[in-house]
Protein backbone atom coordinates (compact mmCIF):
# COMPACT_ATOMS: atom_id res chain seq x y z
CA UNK A 1 0.00 0.00 0.00
CA UNK A 2 1.28 3.47 -0.81
CA UNK A 3 2.11 5.60 2.24
CA UNK A 4 -0.06 8.46 0.93
CA UNK A 5 -3.10 6.15 0.63
CA UNK A 6 -2.58 4.80 4.14
CA UNK A 7 -2.22 8.32 5.50
CA UNK A 8 -5.55 9.27 3.89
CA UNK A 9 -7.28 6.17 5.31
CA UNK A 10 -5.96 6.80 8.82
CA UNK A 11 -6.76 10.52 8.83
CA UNK A 12 -10.49 10.01 8.33
CA UNK A 13 -12.49 11.70 11.09
CA UNK A 14 -13.08 9.56 14.16
CA UNK A 15 -16.53 8.00 14.53
CA UNK A 16 -17.51 6.14 17.68
CA UNK A 17 -17.57 2.38 17.05
CA UNK A 18 -15.87 2.60 13.65
CA UNK A 19 -12.37 1.37 12.79
CA UNK A 20 -10.85 1.05 9.32
CA UNK A 21 -9.75 -2.55 8.64
CA UNK A 22 -6.19 -2.34 7.31
CA UNK A 23 -4.89 -5.66 8.61
CA UNK A 24 -1.86 -7.06 6.86
CA UNK A 25 -0.89 -4.06 4.75
CA UNK A 26 2.71 -3.70 3.62
CA UNK A 27 4.14 -0.19 3.39
CA UNK A 28 7.60 0.20 1.86
CA UNK A 29 7.74 4.03 1.87
CA UNK A 30 8.23 6.39 4.84
CA UNK A 31 4.91 7.17 6.55
CA UNK A 32 4.50 10.67 8.01
CA UNK A 33 1.58 11.08 10.40
CA UNK A 34 3.09 13.89 12.48
CA UNK A 35 0.51 16.19 14.07
CA UNK A 36 -2.53 14.50 12.50
CA UNK A 37 -5.83 13.56 14.13
CA UNK A 38 -6.38 9.89 13.29
CA UNK A 39 -9.61 7.90 13.40
CA UNK A 40 -9.93 4.29 14.53
CA UNK A 41 -8.00 1.59 12.71
CA UNK A 42 -6.85 -2.02 12.82
CA UNK A 43 -3.35 -2.52 11.39
CA UNK A 44 -2.71 -5.90 13.03
CA UNK A 45 -0.12 -7.98 11.20
CA UNK A 46 1.06 -5.11 9.00
CA UNK A 47 4.64 -4.45 7.94
CA UNK A 48 6.36 -1.07 7.67
CA UNK A 49 9.73 -1.26 5.90
CA UNK A 50 10.58 2.44 6.21
CA UNK A 51 10.29 4.95 9.05
CA UNK A 52 6.94 5.75 10.66
CA UNK A 53 6.86 9.27 12.09
CA UNK A 54 3.82 10.03 14.25
CA UNK A 55 5.17 12.60 16.68
CA UNK A 56 2.38 14.77 18.06
CA UNK A 57 -0.32 12.70 16.35
CA UNK A 58 -3.63 12.27 18.16
CA UNK A 59 -4.97 8.71 17.89
CA UNK A 60 -8.68 9.32 18.56
CA UNK A 61 -10.13 5.84 18.01
CA UNK A 62 -8.93 2.24 18.29
CA UNK A 63 -5.23 2.02 17.48
CA UNK A 64 -4.40 -1.64 16.94
CA UNK A 65 -0.81 -2.46 15.95
CA UNK A 66 -0.71 -6.06 17.22
CA UNK A 67 1.86 -8.20 15.42
CA UNK A 68 3.19 -5.30 13.33
CA UNK A 69 6.78 -5.25 12.10
CA UNK A 70 8.54 -1.91 11.93
CA UNK A 71 11.75 -2.23 9.90
CA UNK A 72 13.01 1.26 10.69
CA UNK A 73 12.37 4.09 13.13
CA UNK A 74 9.02 4.30 14.93
CA UNK A 75 8.62 7.78 16.41
CA UNK A 76 5.60 8.32 18.67
CA UNK A 77 7.12 11.26 20.55
CA UNK A 78 4.34 13.32 22.12
CA UNK A 79 1.59 11.20 20.58
CA UNK A 80 -1.78 11.02 22.35
CA UNK A 81 -3.73 7.74 22.38
CA UNK A 82 -7.28 8.56 23.48
CA UNK A 83 -8.80 5.07 23.20
CA UNK A 84 -7.60 1.47 23.06
CA UNK A 85 -3.98 1.23 21.86
CA UNK A 86 -2.58 -2.28 21.31
CA UNK A 87 1.01 -3.15 20.51
CA UNK A 88 1.23 -6.82 21.53
CA UNK A 89 3.78 -8.90 19.62
CA UNK A 90 5.17 -5.86 17.75
CA UNK A 91 8.75 -5.93 16.52
CA UNK A 92 10.69 -2.69 15.98
CA UNK A 93 14.03 -3.12 14.23
CA UNK A 94 14.94 0.57 14.30
CA UNK A 95 14.73 3.10 17.09
CA UNK A 96 11.53 3.52 19.08
CA UNK A 97 10.58 6.78 20.76
CA UNK A 98 7.65 7.04 23.17
CA UNK A 99 8.97 10.13 24.92
CA UNK A 100 6.10 12.26 26.25
CA UNK A 101 3.50 9.96 24.64
CA UNK A 102 0.24 9.74 26.57
CA UNK A 103 -2.03 6.68 26.77
CA UNK A 104 -5.55 7.29 28.07
CA UNK A 105 -7.52 4.28 26.81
Amino acid sequence: MRAADLRTALARPWQHGHAVDLRGVVVTEPLDLRGLDLGGFDLRGSRFDAEVLAGGARFMGLSWFGGCRFGAELDLTGALFVNDARFEDCHVEGSLSLSHAEFRG
